[in-house]
């Protein structure tokens, strides 16, 4: 995604061909497919297309991303292990 920025903003549309994913003991090079791009502006449409939806679906089963999610109470998708008394187990 910063890779798409940036070449809009700053490098006058012209493509990026790497990104570095820096973290704290570790640095990875990404570089910019047009394969990536393509499932970036797919990923994009879809969040645009969910972002007026009423009720969009959860997209994972893990138990542990519920308890940590500040919607679970409202979104009604809740996962059965989701229950926030267990946050801690």
């Amino acid at each position: 995604a910063y890779g798409l920025l940036v070449a809009e903003a700053m490098a006058r549309g012209r493509a990026v061909p790497y990104g570095l994913l820096k973290y704290r003991d570790a640095v990875f090079q990404i570089d910019f497919t047009d394969g990536l791009r393509a499932d970036l502006i797919d990923l994009m449409e879809s969040m645009r297309r969910d972002a007026v939806e009423d009720d969009v679906a959860h997209s994972h089963s893990d138990p542990r991303r519920c308890r940590a999610c500040g919607y679970r109470v409202e979104c009604g998708q809740a996962l059965e292990d989701s229950d926030p008394s267990a946050m801690n187990q």
